[in-house]
């Protein structure tokens, strides 16, 4: 199954639109698939389940980091690559939307914190 979801919130604000395929339950599923949230953010990638699921990037419209990498049941879980909007960023491995595992966190002044990560520290 393959369309366009728009969902509206309760007090009838417009929510997100999600454009891709579904599975048979009508959750969003699939290799390819985007969703634009009320907040200015976007997720374009992989889904199962109705979660983000597999490769994808993720840009927040509140915050402008942008991350690319993979999700695992809607958190970033995996090898990624977040950029914050003050120049730094982070590659490496995370679990349950924290740093987790093997990384680097770049500054933006050129100094860089490599090594395991844990709970985000």
């Amino acid at each position: 199954l393959s369309g366009v979801e728009t969902v509206k919130r309760s007090n009838g604000v417009d929510g997100e639109v999600y454009k891709g395929d579904f599975n048979e339950l009508g959750q969003r599923h699939g290799e390819i698939g985007e969703c634009q949230y009320a907040d200015g953010s976007v997720y374009s990638g992989s889904w199962r389940g109705g979660r983000r699921n597999g490769k994808g990037t993720y840009n927040c419209g509140r915050t402008k980091e942008v991350y690319v990498g993979k999700w695992v049941a809607g958190d970033r879980c995996g090898r990624g690559l977040c950029t914050y909007p003050a120049g730094h960023r982070y590659e490496g491995q995370w679990r349950g939307n924290k740093f987790e595992g093997e990384g680097t966190f770049f500054k933006a002044s050129g100094e860089t914190y490599s090594g395991e990560w844990l709970g985000g520290q």
